[in-house]
């Protein structure tokens, strides 16, 4: 079957009228849907990843070791930057619009012989699941969208689960504490089957209560899990203590918070059995867009997904890590639902000028002359545009070839920003 590209845009349409559903935690529908569809959800191994921040750098790094070894492998992540295809790939390819049409005339078929209503991401699910049993994957590494316990991918049972940390997110969903956010991200523990996490505090109590009732061996890892060697725009080296010995390890992936994200992975291949070279050449190879990613110099602009306090505080140490005191332009859009106080705040002392844009993703973003009135009382020079394109021109203006320009606040700022500056340029056309 082809699908023409107007019958593709209509398919997409139709996923995305799905969101007025809303978000519905639950596992019921799911099932449901998935049992109409033959249950491909058992037709693959599985690794599922939790967590607060990394989680997809995780499901990247796993992917790329797991392509290494020979593996056919499909990696699941939420949400894309530019095309909704990025979702859901195959050995580093997204799936076809003719899968995307056809699959999904499958799934509103089931959908409508069992009479339910699936929502945006439910749906999403069933189509990666149902691609993935076609396709006849041989792992797929799958990334949980929120939460854990009662999120859709939490029908799969996995080889591994690796639950990166945990922190404040969500909290109208998932309990406005870290032992209870922590309790639903330990959902996806299933019974005897390895657990990885580098959670910390609180986190760690309830992950372990889990293991122990699910009788899953546990491995925590954390800053000593790794030695830093060397740092810089493109890519950073350093040591990961396994558990079969030292790894030196090269990756693309750059940040502190990366390292301890490749830990995470390196010891899910070792669990797997996966040789050593095969971990070295896989992480090497990783890759995973919009996450302290260089996409021009002269001046540098960083493009990176930090929309939570924590995952801002990881990217200004990255950045101070690289540049020092050096002064950095931020161009920013955060969404209304985060703590902007405490992201704008971690910012502030990197601070030269912030200019203050709008995403435009659902009507999530924040008021930019809200995020300027919590902004005056930390940064002297800010700029509001209210378009991204805007935004891009401006920056263009005002800096210089050795200027340092990050954009950052959401994945959909980065996005927004993607489509604008069409290959690195800030022309804007």
């Amino acid at each position: 079957m082809s699908c023409s590209d107007l019958e593709y845009k209509k398919t997409i349409k139709y996923i995305t009228s799905l969101n007025k559903f809303g978000i519905k935690l639950g596992l019921r529908r799911i099932k449901k849907l998935l049992d109409a569809l033959g249950n491909p959800e058992k037709d693959f191994r599985a690794i599922h990843v939790a967590g607060t921040n990394g989680k997809g750098s995780v499901c990247a790094m796993t992917a790329s070791i797991l392509r290494e070894c020979g593996y056919k492998t499909g990696l699941y992540t939420s949400p894309h930057l530019i095309d909704f295809r990025e979702r859901i790939v195959i050995n580093g390819k997204k799936i076809p619009k003719n899968d995307v049409c056809k699959l999904m005339k499958k799934i509103r078929q089931a959908a409508g012989k069992i009479k339910i209503h699936p929502t945006y991401f439910e749906v999403i699910t069933a189509l990666a699941f149902k691609y993935f049993s076609e396709e006849k994957v041989d792992f797929a590494v799958v990334e949980v969208g929120m939460g854990g316990r009662f999120d859709a991918t939490n029908v799969v049972e996995p080889e591994v689960s690796i639950i990166t940390n945990v922190f404040l997110e969500h909290t109208a969903y998932l309990g406005k504490t870290i032992k209870k956010i922590a309790k639903e991200k330990a959902g996806i523990i299933k019974n005897k089957r390895p657990v990885i996490t580098s959670a910390t505090g609180d986190a760690i109590k309830v992950i372990e209560k889990k293991c122990n009732e699910t009788k899953s061996n546990l491995i925590v890892l954390n800053k000593k899990s790794f030695v830093k060697k060397k740092i810089g725009l493109k890519n950073q080296r350093f040591v990961v203590f396994g558990l079969n010995g030292k790894y030196d390890i090269e990756t693309k992936l750059v940040g502190q918070h990366q390292m301890l994200n490749a830990c995470c992975a390196v010891v899910c291949a070792e669990l797997l059995g996966i040789d050593k070279n095969k971990i070295i050449k896989g992480l090497k190879k990783a890759s995973w867009p919009g996450r302290f990613e260089t996409i021009q110099k002269k001046p540098t602009i960083i493009l990176d997904s930090a929309h939570n306090p924590d995952g801002i505080e990881a990217l200004k140490k990255t950045l101070s890590e690289i540049f020092g005191d050096k002064k950095i332009f931020f161009l920013v859009s955060i969404c209304s639902d985060k703590d902007i106080k405490k992201m704008i705040k971690e910012i502030s002392p990197l601070t030269k000028e912030l200019i203050i844009t709008r995403h435009n993703v659902m009507n999530r973003a924040a008021e930019p002359e809200k995020i300027k009135s919590i902004a005056k009382r930390y940064i002297d020079k800010i700029t509001i545009k209210e378009e991204i394109k805007d935004a891009a021109k401006y920056a263009k203006n005002i800096t210089k070839a050795e200027d340092v320009i990050c954009i950052t606040g959401s994945i959909f700022t980065v996005a927004g920003f993607k489509k604008v500056l069409n290959g690195g340029s800030f022309d804007g056309k």
